[in-house]
């Protein structure tokens, strides 16, 4: 503060003093500015000088030199105009202290070099280093510098003619300010970006808080979290002060920040550690000095650690390196301190500067900036891998351009697959001074490595408790590879894994049951991910205080074909998500064994062998050590599905139920819904979705479980009002215990069938019914249940038969009057033929279901539109196939309406009022199911029409999004991403806006943002559209209308800004992914483009009424 308080003063004084010298007094005082290195100061007497004396070599000399060594880019490249001037007017008895001198120096030369480098203007800059060469001698302190500038503007044509192959995109405004954003560090799983920024805050309370050096607003740290591809506002951290503060690395876990700190003048490297991320909001502990093995009276800049956390590279200007900043490295001792440091060596550190270190995840390959290698401009980054073999670094490799461009880039991460990475740059046509970037690196070397990512769950919470600790050991040398905790936020912890090694990983968590597994990463050289969600269940105290745990269970089995035990056949144990736990070979009885499995959990068994016989006849039994029998599930081909509960809790196989749940036809939107277990206690609970949906995994298929509505009485739903399903997508059969609780078991399916069915068949033989033909039937073993005869038509019938068992019928004729299979017909009571097989002569095998398809249940939209305009408050109700009413709605603002619940393979009719006296026709109504397909609609009469949700039609490419989310096909289109808390009526334009739309886009901001991510799905499915209508049609117009409302901006130099921003960059986005689709902007035109401010007055009140003002925050595009 003090230091700040100096330069307003100084700054003052200056401002006045200036104000009243002569030419003479602001000469002397600009070159004395510049001799200390003050280039910002001494600028703006420069600039007052050039007034009047445009021509004058001196001064656009000294102008020109104080530009270029501008902290701002933009104002760097612009020096060239006055460096020019300079150049064409150069002596070589130049007198800097003379107000008459008109020339300018030699220096002229190279600084125009640099000027011209900066440009791209490589040849240019080529042939003014080579003037300065020949006005120099060897003994010139630029000599060297020089003869570098050659050299690296050469470097610089060739990488520019032959750039790399990657895709640069800007991460946003929502990231990207006006000001300095750079120094990007990413979390391991891309869910976090922490940052640095020179921006002015949000409340301006650092407005006049400014560096002396640079007149800049101090450093301070950022993050921002990735939510669904798209990057939030960012936050700054609570361990900002009124200094500088940045980023230079994030640990593998996520939970150690390492940042650097400008103690007066020197700079030193500090790190902090994640203390609390309740509620997403993060709370970092107090900065810890390095101690003085790494801190020293030199200059530190960069840090980074090693996966393992057992070496420290870091970046210091310390006397006895190379040249003026190294990198260096310590080795962690067994107590826990750092080593003495040693210099990285020659491969890696130059004559001139090294910086920016980054330590890949997999722990060998090294990231780092130089001006002394090969570089296109300044600081370049580069790349270098660790030969553990020979104990020595590679080559160095230039990552190459545009990652590298002919400014300094100096900050550089990468994710752990190697294909991504995110670093800082000024580019013209950024947001404003360095922005941060993501590139694909399209042909990176895929790192062999896997990013493991658990999210702990918890039965009885939403969130982790305090203390939720994850260990890793590696099973291979017994080495403790690190602990981890998992983030308030989502639950998640991420890992990095090597490959060909097995790993031992314990989940705890305090009053919890704690979880073990083993997993074992297979050998290869493709990264991958892994996922897993851990469910941690609470102990449980019995009568007497003691914690009730489970117990592990050891499982035997057997494998037998055609009673014959099979030996030396190789079985695998598989977890719920098919890594491999153990193997295991059987013996001379066919055993084989399995120890300490988790009884809650489910595995595979899996039988490895190429003998066929073995494969599909094998006989499997699995028992616990009780020796009873484990009920299991064939998956697959020698693969089994199997629970280790005892055989007396029913070893029970688990199952994922989705539910939805409505009220009056509308679905209930964000309601709490609790699952209690058979003993009532409660198991879980979940909040429902947009559409009414409600999810729970992993329950026992045949327990009891009960849903319990947690809702005011008015909305409790009734049992028409939700259906549950299973993991198959079969509808569960509940029954109502009382108002707004259901009771369930996953097992119980509902069959569309009583439960005693009854059949009825019919043979023939040469066109001729076969009549007083015996026929039996028998059951699954083959044992007769019963005898018909066949009628003069053939018929013959049984009675009282299970829906779901199998039977056999066999018809008694001689061989020469049995029927061929398609003279015998099978049906169900309803008439409805029955599959059947042939397993002998005159023996057919049959289930009397008459459909074994599940049924499914489907939701249907529909849009209803007169004159090309949407119909609002239109009534429509739902019939059943005898046209009795199930259900009514009304049509909204875009002439959306919908029903839920359908069956798939029933009839349904729509009926429709008239409207002005006319009903509506089948082209003005437009009906889909759940995954937006359209149905096809057929007129019984005026205003009725009768569909089959499973019976679909093509009719192109348009399509509306609905309240909730679904598509809706039409020949008109509304789209929308609607903000939440914002009322679906209120989010559309009005109908004037519509008038003559075939397509629309809406996209509301929060404040200050501008951005649409590129990344957006809904605006690349908008994109798609206007793609297929250009190639249908050869045209499309388009329209956009942005808002800003009138809450004052921060940010821009006014709302008009704003608007203007939100407006022409969705044009500039748009144009972009056009021509990704291959449409240039003659193939479309922009017929009108508004930019407005709309919305109430500014009240002061923004953060208690947001939800108001930003209805009058967003971007429509319109297509006609």
């Amino acid at each position: 503060m003090k230091k700040t308080l100096i330069f307003l003063c100084i700054s003052l004084f200056t401002i006045v003093a200036i104000a009243q010298k002569s030419y003479r007094d602001k000469f002397v005082e600009a070159n004395y500015l510049m001799e200390e290195n003050n280039y910002s100061v001494a600028l703006p007497i420069w600039e007052e000088l050039y007034q009047g004396n445009e021509n004058n070599a001196n001064i656009n000399y000294n102008l020109g030199v104080c530009m270029l060594n501008s902290t701002n880019n933009k104002v760097k490249a612009e020096s060239i105009g006055y460096l020019l001037v300079a150049a064409e007017n150069v002596a070589t008895n130049y007198d800097p202290y003379s107000t008459s001198e008109k020339s300018a120096p030699v220096y002229a030369y190279y600084y125009l070099g640099i000027a011209q480098h900066l440009n791209y203007k490589f040849d240019e800059a080529i042939v003014s280093f080579e003037k300065f060469d020949k006005e120099i001698t060897s003994k010139n302190y630029l000599y060297d510098n020089n003869k570098r500038r050659i050299e690296q503007a050469k470097y610089a044509k060739y990488s520019v003619a032959h750039p790399v192959n990657i895709e640069v995109t800007n991460l946003g405004g929502q990231m990207n300010s006006q000001y300095p954003d750079y120094s990007p560090v990413v979390r391991i799983d891309e869910s976090a970006i922490y940052f640095t920024s020179r921006r002015l805050l949000e409340d301006s309370s650092n407005q006049y808080l400014k560096d002396f050096n640079d007149a800049m607003y101090y450093e301070d740290i950022y993050v921002s979290y990735n939510d669904d591809g798209e990057w939030g506002v960012p936050e700054r951290l609570n361990i900002n002060t009124t200094g500088h503060e940045a980023t230079i690395n994030l640990s593998i876990d996520g939970r150690t920040l390492y940042i650097y700190k400008d103690d007066n003048g020197d700079g030193n490297l500090y790190y902090s550690k994640l203390e609390s991320d309740s509620a997403g909001h993060e709370i970092w502990a107090d900065p810890v000095k390095f101690g003085s093995n790494i801190n020293s009276d030199a200059y530190e800049t960069h840090v980074a650690i090693t996966p393992d956390g057992k070496r420290l590279y870091y970046v210091s200007d310390r006397e006895g390196g190379y040249g003026g900043k190294d990198i260096y490295f310590c080795n962690l001792l067994p107590t826990g301190n750092w080593a003495a440091p040693q210099n990285a060596g020659p491969q890696i550190n130059t004559s001139g500067d090294e910086d920016g270190v980054f330590i890949h995840p997999d722990g060998v390959t090294m990231y780092f900036s130089s001006n002394g290698h090969s570089s296109i401009g300044g600081y370049d980054i580069f790349n270098v891998e660790y030969i553990e073999d020979s104990n020595k670094w590679a080559k160095p490799k230039n990552l190459g351009y545009p990652i590298n461009s002919v400014d300094d880039d100096v900050f550089f991460v990468t994710t752990p697959d190697g294909k991504r990475g995110y670093f800082s740059s000024f580019k013209e046509k950024g947001y404003g001074d360095k922005d941060i970037y993501m590139i694909q690196l399209f042909d990176a070397k895929e790192t062999g490595l896997t990013l493991y990512t658990g999210e702990f769950t918890f039965i009885d919470r939403m969130t982790p408790p305090e203390g939720a600790l994850v260990t890793i050991i590696d099973n291979t040398t017994g080495t403790l590879v690190g602990y981890y905790s998992p983030r308030q936020r989502d639950g998640k912890f991420s890992a990095i894994l090597r490959p060909n090694t097995s790993y031992h990983l314990v989940y705890e968590a305090d009053e919890y049951q704690s979880y073990e597994e083993d997993i074992f990463v297979p050998d290869g050289s493709m990264y991958q991910e892994i996922y897993k969600a851990i469910r941690l269940k609470p102990v449980r105290v019995g009568k007497k205080g003691e914690i009730i745990v489970g117990e592990k269970e050891n499982i035997k089995g057997v494998i037998s074909v055609d009673g014959a035990k099979k030996s030396g056949v190789s079985i695998d144990l598989l977890s719920m998500d098919k890594n491999l736990l153990n193997s295991s070979t059987t013996d001379d009885a066919g055993i084989f064994n399995f120890a300490a499995l988790d009884p809650d959990s489910v595995y595979f068994i899996r039988i490895n062998t190429e003998d066929p016989e073995v494969l599909k006849k094998n006989q499997i039994v699995i028992m616990n050590e009780q020796g009873e029998e484990l009920l299991f599930k064939k998956i697959g081909e020698g693969l089994y599905q199997f629970s280790p509960k005892k055989a007396a809790e029913k070893a029970t196989y688990t199952t994922d139920i989705s539910g939805v749940a409505t009220k009056n036809g509308m679905p209930l939107k964000k309601v709490n819904v609790k699952l209690f277990d058979k003993e009532d206690d409660l198991i879980a609970y979940t909040e429902t979705d947009n559409a009414g949906v409600f999810n729970f995994s992993k329950l026992n298929s045949n327990e009891r479980y009960l849903i319990v509505f947690d809702v005011d009485k008015e909305q409790l739903p009734d049992e028409n009002d939700i259906s549950i399903v299973n993991e198959k997508g079969e509808i569960l059969v509940f029954r109502k215990i009382r108002e707004g609780e259901f009771e369930f078991i996953p097992d119980n399916i509902r069959t569309t069938v009583s439960k005693e069915a009854t059949i009825q068949g019919a043979i023939a033989s040469n066109g001729e019914p076969l009549r007083g033909v015996s026929i039996d039937l028998l059951d699954d073993q083959q044992s007769l249940l019963s005898s018909s005869t066949t009628d003069d038509a053939g018929v013959f019938n049984f009675y009282k038969l299970d829906p779901s068992k199998k039977y056999l019928i066999r018809i008694n004729a001689p061989d020469d009057q049995l029927p061929t299979d398609d003279n015998i017909i099978i049906k169900n009571k309803d008439g409805k033929p029955l599959n059947f097989k042939k397993v002998g002569k005159g023996l057919y095998e049959f289930v009397p279901e008459a459909d074994k398809t599940p049924v499914y249940v489907t939701n249907v939209g529909g849009l209803l539109t007169i004159n090309n305009k949407p119909v609002n408050g239109a009534n429509v109700r739902l019939l059943n196939d005898k046209q009795s009413l199930l259900a009514s709605t009304t049509t909204d603002q875009v002439g959306a309406f919908n029903f839920y619940n359908l069956s798939t393979d029933k009839q349904y009719f729509v009926q429709f009022d008239a409207i002005d006296g006319e009903y509506p026709i089948e082209s003005q109504i437009l009906l889909t199911n759940a995954d937006g397909e359209p149905m096809v609609l057929n007129k019984v009469k005026d205003g009725l029409y009768v569909f089959t949700p499973t019976v679909k039609k093509n009719i192109g490419l348009i399509y509306s999004v609905g309240p909730n989310g679904e598509r809706i096909y039409s020949t008109k289109s509304y789209s929308i991403e609607a903000r939440e808390g914002i009322k679906y009526d209120e989010s559309y334009p009005t109908p004037a806006e519509l008038e003559g739309v075939i397509v629309y886009f809406q996209k509301f901001f929060t404040y200050n943002v501008k951005d649409i991510s590129e990344n957006n799905q809904q605006f690349l499915m908008f994109a798609n559209d206007i793609a297929e209508l250009v190639r249908q049609r050869g045209y499309a117009d388009i329209i956009i209308t942005s808002s800003a409302s009138k809450v004052p901006t921060r940010t821009w130099k006014n709302n008009t800004v704003v608007s203007s921003k939100r407006a022409y960059d969705t044009k500039a986005l748009l144009e972009r992914v056009m021509l990704k689709r291959g449409l240039k902007p003659s193939q479309y035109n922009f017929v009108d483009i508004n930019t407005l401010i709309t919305g109430p007055e500014y009240k002061g009140d923004y953060l208690t009424n947001k939800k108001v003002y930003e209805k009058f925050q967003y971007v429509r595009v319109f297509v006609k």
